[in-house]
């Protein structure tokens, strides 16, 4: 079944994907869901995100890929295409293609320094490129430097999982920099509500660390979440001390 043009445009069929991908063996790189894949006529590398059959029925899959196809910019995961198959025989399947960041994600990084000394540029960097990613992404403004109206008719995106796990790392040849790559909107929601915070999807809090502490504390009304772009900020501000510690 190919999955309609409601959106997605260029999702396709279960056996298409397996066609135009084939598996990578890279060394560390498959962490969970995420599985190395290279396209077969230009060897690139993207990364396979395969969704369980709970995260399709509850949409979580059918809407990361709406989410990520609609955020173009260079802190956020690019989404090259991806399918949903909900009449496979073995139950419902999805998976997203994603860019391949080489060096991994923030939490592998700051684990594998060891308490080695971070250089103040290499901070100053990240900090700014996560900056520049959380606000396009509630904002839609590209560059916070030099723009400062939000485009009209954007609908801001709530992360609601910042953390070092979802934060990636990719090496630029002609820069000593990493580039800083936002990522796993899985837990994310348009900001559709924010009148009234109510929202469409359900957070579903696990133990990170990096939540804000309104978020440990839910609002007692019926309906409402505790969840606004400043807690997604504080996340943020988590992942930052972290790399700096």
């Amino acid at each position: 079944m190919k999955v309609g043009q409601q959106g997605f445009g260029s999702c396709f069929h279960f056996v298409e994907a397996t066609r135009l991908y084939q598996n990578q063996r890279v060394l560390g790189a498959s962490i969970g869901e995420r599985i190395p894949k290279a396209l077969k006529h230009t060897g690139k590398r993207y990364v396979e995100k395969r969704y369980n059959a709970e995260d399709v029925d509850n949409q979580t899959a059918r809407f990361e890929m709406l989410v990520l196809r609609d955020l173009k910019h260079p802190n956020v995961v690019e989404y090259t295409t991806g399918f949903i198959d909900q009449n496979n025989l073995r139950g419902p399947k999805a998976a997203a293609y994603l860019e391949y960041c080489d060096r991994g994600n923030l939490h592998d990084y700051i684990k594998n320094r060891r308490g080695e000394y971070v250089p103040e540029l290499h901070v100053w960097s990240t900090f700014a490129q996560l900056v520049t990613a959380l606000w396009f992404i509630q904002y839609g403004i590209r560059d916070a430097c030099h723009e400062s109206e939000k485009p009209a008719g954007w609908i801001g995106i709530l992360h609601r999982d910042i953390k070092p796990d979802n934060i990636f790392l990719y090496t630029q040849p002609k820069s000593r920099f990493l580039r800083i790559v936002l990522g796993d909107f899985s837990q994310g929601d348009r900001n559709e509500y924010s009148e009234n915070r109510r929202f469409s999807r359900q957070y579903l809090m696990g133990k990170s660390t990096t939540a804000a502490p309104e978020v440990h504390n839910p609002v007692p009304e019926f309906g409402l979440s505790p969840y606004t772009f400043p807690s997604d900020t504080y996340s943020l501000s988590c992942c930052v001390s972290m790399f700096v510690t």
